[in-house]
């Protein structure tokens, strides 16, 4: 019974050492990432500040931008749509 045991006991630090390795690997790797991605960061953050962005507004530069986009875009149908219609009424136009 006394060898059961050894053998057991054995068995169970040989299989809690390699799940602490394991584990070990694990925390190395998800550090590894952890250090890309916070250097990822800084170099998106380095980037919106030479366009002139501030980090930390934006969500608010970004729904700015959006705003701007949407009224140029509709800008460029009203001078679209006179010019449309000269060609329809030519009936150069395709439709």
């Amino acid at each position: 019974m006394n060898r059961k045991n050894n053998q057991f006991n054995e068995q169970t630090i040989t299989d809690l050492r390699r799940r602490a390795e394991r584990a070990k690997t694990a925390r190395i790797q998800a550090e590894e990432r952890k250090a890309a991605a916070e250097r990822r960061l800084r170099e998106i953050e380095q980037e919106m500040r030479a366009m002139g962005i501030d980090p930390d507004c934006a969500e608010d530069a970004l729904t700015r931008i959006n705003v701007d986009i949407l009224a140029k875009l509709a800008r460029v149908e009203d001078l679209l749509g006179p010019f449309e219609a000269l060609v329809s009424e030519n009936g150069t136009g395709r439709s």
